[in-house]
């Protein structure tokens, strides 16, 4: 009787401990993210206008539909500015490609929208680190500009695009934590490129830092 009494508090203590750990898993059910971003244009983006963007924000909301699997939306902008006093940029104008050199300017704000997947490591708010990957489809608004003197060339187009994002959670409480992340953007050709090209994908690459709140 006595080791039936010990088996028998064993197996209720490990049901205990086993339902207080599922329900610190379930406790958060969103998450939510405010974020400073930066942004670096990679490829062909990258020829037009090289200079990081340092100015952007990216706000996002999950909802966990199991315990480390949340569905969500986020958004975003991004910003990028370079003045050129000796600049040689290449534009379409009247069906030529044409070349100038002298100063110049050139702009591009980027604004994604997202629907994501996020697959989170551990969603214990007892982690200390929690990491996370996500897969993001949507849209990308691209606002690009060539200027020329007193001339102004604009190129702005939506973009179906796709993403992946590789994060990390650092727990402050039980609640609320710090977030740094790093995200891939590769938004398809639309429209017509400034420049003439066949394509007119962008491609760039966002670091992220900001705070994270649950509830």
């Amino acid at each position: 009787m006595n080791i039936l009494n010990k088996y028998l508090s064993i197996i209720i203590l490990s049901l205990l401990f086993l339902n207080t750990g599922f329900c610190q898993l379930r406790q958060g059910t969103s998450l939510v993210t405010l974020e400073y971003s930066t942004a670096y244009n990679i490829g062909k983006t990258s020829d037009f206008l090289s200079k990081p963007g340092w100015a952007g924000f990216s706000f996002s909301y999950r909802t966990f539909v199991k315990n480390n699997i949340g569905l969500g939306i986020s958004a975003g902008w991004n910003i990028f500015g370079l003045e050129d006093a000796n600049g040689t940029s290449q534009f379409m104008y009247n069906n030529y490609n044409t070349t100038i050199t002298g100063p110049q300017a050139r702009f591009i704000n980027y604004v994604p929208l997202y629907v994501n997947a996020s697959y989170f490591f551990s969603n214990s708010p007892n982690s200390a680190v929690i990491p996370y990957i996500q897969a993001n489809v949507g849209t990308v608004y691209a606002k690009q500009r060539l200027q020329l003197g007193a001339n102004l060339i604009d190129n702005n187009n939506w973009h179906f695009a796709v993403g992946p994002e590789l994060g990390f959670i650092f727990n402050i409480d039980r609640n609320s934590g710090i977030i740094l992340d790093g995200k891939y953007n590769y938004a398809l050709s639309s429209g017509t490129a400034i420049n003439g090209d066949a394509s007119n994908a962008k491609s760039f690459f966002n670091i992220n830092l900001g705070f994270s709140y649950r509830r």
